[in-house]
């Protein structure tokens, strides 16, 4: 950074035996966010976020988004939101595969380690919802979950992912609970009052919301609502497992990355997420788009720079 006209002058690299600058009239920030970072999660996203695995690299933990604010840039998006969605527990707990992705929630239920069911699993269809689910397992006692299905649930499983997993299967759902290490009491108290609220009506469609919900139960579940009665039950424990933060710098509409005075400066653009976009949710593939048209926008206008523009 340049004096008072803040303007991108070169880029300090440490390698493993030198350090050494590349001089540069135009730099695009790429480096992600600070998903990787314990101490950052810790710090911005709340209790227990430090335990949250990482679906994405180990190597996105913040340390250019650091640098940027520290330089002046302005911050933008949702500091104590996330993508957080629900992955298999047994996983490990940095770069974890898209294997252990276990979105089919809207087909059963979702208990804590207290055997009690905590969010509506039929909101809506899991591309809306999945990037949040995440959160309420995470905030539930442990950061750990069940999700139970019957063998009507079971085939309408997104199978290429939870072909991945080993659950636990029991003929009845006090034996499972049991296996699950829950108090049995609880789980079938929670299994009966879910399967009286289920109605007769209207007919269940997977394929789309079909307003099949639960009538006199809380948490209501919205749609899919099928009771949990044909056994043998299986249950897959989840956890969270971040994706990516929603907080970053601001940019502009030519991807220039802006000062706390919301003046660009000059020679520094930036796309993916180390921008700050995101808020609250976010629907699936969203990020991809992000990242293209920004990626595209970020690029032309920072070849433009080199021409004087």
């Amino acid at each position: 950074m340049h004096g008072s006209q803040q303007r991108i002058e070169s880029v300090s690299v440490t390698g493993p035996q030198v350090e050494y600058e590349l001089p540069a009239k135009a730099v695009i920030l790429c480096a992600g966010g600070f998903q990787a970072s314990t101490e950052m999660r810790a710090r911005y996203l709340g209790p227990n976020a430090d335990l949250m695995k990482v679906r994405g690299s180990k190597h996105d933990t913040g340390e250019v988004l650091q640098m940027a604010l520290a330089l002046g840039a302005k911050s933008a998006g949702h500091w104590q939101g996330a993508h957080a969605t629900p992955v298999d527990t047994t996983f490990p707990d940095v770069e974890v595969s898209n294997n252990a992705n276990r979105y089919s929630y809207m087909f059963g239920i979702t208990v804590n380690t207290l055997g009690t069911r905590f969010f509506d699993e039929g909101e809506a269809e899991h591309s809306y919802t999945y990037a949040k689910t995440g959160w309420a397992v995470l905030g539930q006692p442990g950061g750990v979950a069940y999700q139970i299905f019957d063998q009507k649930g079971l085939p309408l499983l997104i199978a290429n992912r939870y072909v991945h997993a080993t659950p636990t299967e029991a003929p009845t759902i006090d034996e499972l609970a049991r296996k699950l290490g829950l108090e049995p009491a609880v789980l079938q108290h929670t299994v009966e009052e879910f399967n009286n609220a289920v109605p007769d009506s209207p007919p269940l469609d997977p394929t789309k919301p079909d307003g099949r919900a639960t009538v006199g139960v809380q948490p209501k579940k919205s749609n899919w609502a099928m009771k949990i009665d044909q056994p043998p039950f299986c249950a897959y424990p989840v956890t969270c497992g971040i994706t990516f933060t929603f907080g970053g710098v601001e940019i502009n509409t030519h991807g220039q990355v802006v000062n706390t005075g919301g003046q660009p400066i000059r020679g520094l653009f930036a796309s993916g997420d180390i921008m700050g976009l995101f808020y609250h949710n976010y629907p699936s593939c969203s990020g991809q788009t992000r990242n293209l048209v920004f990626g595209m926008i970020a690029g032309k206008s920072a070849a433009n720079s080199l021409h004087g523009w």
